[in-house]
């Protein structure tokens, strides 16, 4: 039997070697749907590495997520663990809930450097200046990272070695009972989840799985995304705000991509029932699910 890996960077390399991958289900037209390999996303997130590096971020380096594309999500993610970078994912939504969840992330990091997309940081700071709080947050302001303008270079940066013991991430809570509050996760903490979890599901590199939960969440992260990677087995990820405005494309794409494992909360099935009751005529065939 093959032993488990002992970091995430290494189940990437492993994954690396396979022909398995992830594609990204983020257009109303299934034909643009975007697949890259794992060997592909590996030289991605080198590529990103090499930018980070540039900027003189190295390990331990504490860099607050706010993406709204899971692929530029997964390529920066990766791009960390490699690194030996501390990813801290937060949701990037637009209300001003969601918005007081980030800057309450950022007051308890030591040296945090923001890594935004799009038209996230205009909503960052208008808010911030809102609040009266944007001298505060100045210095991290003035550091943020766009991914939009990392640099699309040919060369990969260098990976650093991590232990099992390190930080892989640091996963906080909703906050919805009071501040947020940081998870502290390392590689032996993530892996043995997953170990467990496959063993007890009986998961094979045959499974795909596939998911609209958001990579933010720890059932989109472990369960969706890294856990086939440690398997090396096809992944398909789809939007949550996609899934929000079409529930039965999430269905579509199960039928489509013959996906075995899926999973929502009991709120999602709801919404993609009361979509399938408005059209019964959908043509899905769902019999390749095997564990929901």
């Amino acid at each position: 039997m093959t032993q488990a890996p002992s970091t995430l960077a290494e189940a990437l390399r492993r994954a690396a070697r396979t022909e398995a991958g992830i594609t990204f289900l983020e257009n109303t037209d299934p034909a643009l749907d975007r697949r890259i390999s794992y060997a592909d996303l590996c030289q991605r997130a080198l590529r990103i590495l090499a930018d980070l590096q540039q900027r003189g971020l190295g390990p331990g380096a504490e860099i607050v997520f706010q993406l709204d594309g899971n692929q530029a999500f997964v390529e920066a993610f990766w791009a960390c663990q490699l690194g030996g970078m501390l990813p801290i994912p937060v949701n990037a939504g637009a209300s001003d809930e969601h918005l007081l969840k980030v800057f309450e992330v950022l007051e308890q990091i030591e040296s945090p450097t923001l890594l935004t997309q799009g038209r996230i940081p205009e909503r960052l700071w208008e808010y911030a200046k809102r609040r009266g709080i944007y001298d505060r947050f100045a210095d991290v302001f003035k550091s943020a990272i766009d991914v939009g303008h990392i640099a699309a270079q040919g060369t990969s940066g260098v990976p650093v070695d991590v232990s099992s013991a390190d930080v892989a991430t640091l996963q906080y809570s909703s906050g919805s009972t009071g501040a947020p509050k940081g998870v502290i996760l390392t590689h032996a903490n993530l892996l043995a989840d997953i170990a467990d979890i496959a063993t007890h599901c009986a998961m094979t590199g045959a499974d795909r799985f596939l998911s609209w939960v958001p990579l933010t969440h720890d059932l989109g992260m472990v369960m969706f995304h890294l856990l086939p990677m440690v398997l090396g087995c096809d992944q398909y990820l789809m939007p949550a705000t996609r899934f929000a405005r079409r529930p039965l494309a999430w269905l579509e794409g199960v039928s489509r991509y013959r996906a075995t494992v899926i999973c929502s909360p009991n709120f999602g099935y709801q919404h993609a029932l009361k979509a399938y009751q408005k059209a019964p005529d959908a043509s899905l065939d769902l019999a390749s699910v095997r564990l929901i």
